[in-house]
Formats: C-alpha cells, structure tokens, sequence
C-alpha cells in the first residue's frame, strides 16, 4: 500500500532534520535547536532576503513558515528521536534506535561525537539534562 503523500512528507522532513539535530550544524546545542528562542528577522530579512526570491515572500510568511517548520518538528517527534539525540549528547550514540543506515558514517554527525566527547563531563552532564527536559517537554506534548 502506497503512502499518503502527505505522510511521505513528513516522514523525509524528519528523517532530513533528526541528522541535522544530531550534528548541530548551524553551531546552536540541540537543546536550542528543538525549543529555539526566535530572534526578531526583520532587519535580517530587509537587509539579506528580500528581493532574493523568485517569488515574492513576506515578513510574515517567512516568520509563519519558521514556525510551521517547529511545529511539523515537533508533531512528528517520538520517543526513538528523542532517545537517539541523548545518545548523541552522551557520547554514546545507539545507531540502532532510528533506521538510518549510514548515519554513523555522516561526517558532521562524527564531528559532532568527537566534540561531545571532548567536553568537560560536568560541561556534558549539563547538555544533556538540558537536552533531556526539551524532549520530554516535545514528548508531552
């Protein structure tokens, strides 16, 4: 039986964004990444995107985006993301929890351990409580 399409969607979304959590590669923890704290984009937006587009996008239709973007995240985030992630923060990754194959060999996902295991333990117990309470909030809901 065929997917729903739209289901299709969401699925490749999250497939594409839990690797992409787990490397952390805008340099922002994963913490912040599942529970961002916004800053205002309208001077970003006059002064680096508008105009830049084939067609026309608004203030506001980039800053609804940003959040239908979170909120897809956040919908389709189970227990397996979460527990993967906190893996990845511990330095002990379960490459099992998610069927991804290869993404033990992503190179942004293997610098990302390397940086993780190289933190002060207090440093990382710290991450990974803060890690913790995003999921569980994601989790509830």
């Amino acid at each position: 039986m065929p997917l729903d399409p739209r289901y299709a969607a969401q699925v490749r979304l999250l497939v594409q964004v839990i690797p992409y959590v787990a490397a952390e590669r805008c340099c922002r923890p994963m913490a912040e990444l599942l529970a961002p704290r916004w800053k205002p984009l309208a001077g970003v937006f006059q002064a680096e995107f508008a105009g830049m587009t084939r067609e026309p996008v608004t203030l506001g239709q980039l800053e609804a985006a940003r959040e239908a973007l979170l909120t897809a995240i956040r919908q389709q985030f189970d227990e397996q993301d979460g527990a993967f992630l906190i893996s990845i923060k511990q330095g002990k990754p379960d490459w099992t929890t998610l069927n991804l194959p290869g993404i033990d060999r992503l190179p942004a996902v293997q610098w990302k351990l390397h940086n993780v295991r190289q933190m002060p333990a207090a440093k990382r117990m710290e991450a990974v409580a803060k890690l913790e309470a995003v999921v569980e909030q994601l989790l509830a809901g």
